[in-house]
């Protein structure tokens, strides 16, 4: 099995400008601080595309976007009773350094990122156990097919863990068989509905602690 904290390697110095938009100057938090963070761009300000063509700029040929997300948890009334639910969307950011054209950086402070305490939460918030990909998972729906374009393996990871972790949230109390669906593009047409299941267990025969392991619906 595959263990994903073993993906994410790259050192990252938490005392560095936390990444942030180039237009409003928030701060990013959770996953897009994570993934902002793991790109070591040399500015720590992103832009959408919205963005970076209002401000007269354009995007650096051959230069390509990260994605992130943003939640929206709309109430409305159903029965009398208020009820929200929660609306995932995603789209992409690029550094200030993959544009030109662009209005002068704004003077940041190096410090004033978050403490190395505050990242690591950022990290970890809703992932309580360390989780693993059995291999079939791995080769099915995290490698990209020979032949298939507009994919990467950094992409598909995240949106495989950003499901599990949506998944989690959505389970009930002692629950410890979580299914978990998702779209996989493994073609150059469209998208398909994928369900996996996450289980948690010990981490080893000789080590109780708990795990998650994500794993096809026909694996032990």
């Amino acid at each position: 099995m595959l263990g994903l904290t073993h993906q994410w390697s790259r050192k990252v110095n938490p005392l560095t400008p936390a990444p942030r938009n180039f237009l409003s100057g928030n701060v990013y938090r959770g996953m897009n601080y994570l993934l902002l963070r793991l790109a070591a761009r040399s500015t720590p300000f992103w832009l959408t595309f919205a963005q970076i063509e209002l401000r007269g700029g354009k995007i650096i040929a051959g230069e390509k976007g990260i994605p992130i997300t943003f939640w929206k948890s709309p109430e409305k009334t159903v029965e009398g009773e208020p009820e929200k639910r929660a609306i995932l969307r995603y789209y992409r950011v690029w550094n200030y350094d993959q544009c030109e054209g662009l209005p002068p950086l704004p003077e940041v402070a190096p410090g004033d990122g978050l403490s190395p305490k505050a990242a690591a939460e950022a990290v970890i918030k809703g992932m309580p156990f360390p989780v693993f990909l059995t291999r079939a998972v791995f080769d099915a729906y995290v490698a990209v097919p020979e032949g298939v374009t507009g994919q990467d393996e950094a992409g598909r990871l995240w949106d495989l863990v950003w499901m599990l972790r949506f998944a989690i949230l959505r389970s009930r109390n002692g629950q410890d068989r979580v299914p978990v669906a998702l779209y996989v593009r493994n073609d150059n047409r469209r998208a398909k509905l994928v369900k996996l299941i996450a289980q948690c267990g010990a981490m080893d025969i000789d080590d109780p602690k708990p795990a998650i392991t994500l794993h096809l619906p026909d694996e032990d």
